[in-house]
């Protein structure tokens, strides 16, 4: 399953091959395609510790976007999200999200779309703005899937199981924590428990 990622460093999205270092799946490696072991991103199941904290991280994740072919121009339509590139440099491009805006003309009978599309840019580094792309620095964002990488569906279940077992034993203590706080209600009862 080729798959990308958002980046936690720049907010950016790139292709991504994932690894675990063994068969707990307590630390996940986000190895990006194409470039050096020094770029990796590592994440710990430990770090991640509500259910709020990993449906933000499974949402990092997403199938491979798809460029838009110049035939395929009628198909970006208003409102679509798209994933578009973004020049940082002349040799360095990033691809972020946005939504395209505004409804163009397409030219009929060419083979190579001219159109240009208002796009409203959703994350950093041109995130609130408005700008105007080429078909050949879009890309189709595909539906997300149940579907799931199964070192990912792992490492997730990981955390789930250490978020549970950190939620029970705070529940377990809970009462024991009543318990000891009951003399201390007593004297403080008029400036921390009205």
């Amino acid at each position: 399953m080729e798959m990308e990622f958002r980046s936690g460093v720049d907010d950016a999205w790139y292709a991504v091959k994932i690894y675990t270092e063994d068969n707990s799946a307590e630390r996940l490696t986000v190895k990006f395609c194409n470039f050096e072991d020094e770029y990796d991103e590592v994440y710990e199941a430990q770090d991640l510790t509500s259910a709020n904290h990993m449906t933000n991280f499974l949402s990092r994740f997403r199938l491979v976007s798809i460029q838009v072919q110049d035939s395929e121009c009628p198909n970006v339509v208003e409102g679509m999200l798209v994933c578009a590139a973004v020049s940082v440099t002349p040799d360095n491009c990033r691809f972020y999200d946005a939504v395209k805006c505004k409804k163009h003309r397409s030219v009929e009978g060419e083979e190579e779309c001219l159109c240009k599309f208002v796009l409203f840019w959703k994350h950093w580094p041109k995130g609130g703005s408005l700008t105007t792309q080429a078909v050949r620095d879009i890309c189709r964002v595909q539906p997300r899937t149940e579907e799931v990488d199964p070192l990912l569906a792992l490492f997730l279940q990981t955390t789930r199981s250490r978020i549970q077992t950190n939620d029970r034993a705070l529940f377990l203590l809970l009462p024991l924590l009543q318990y000891l706080m009951r003399p201390l209600r007593k004297v403080c009862s008029l400036y921390i428990f009205p």
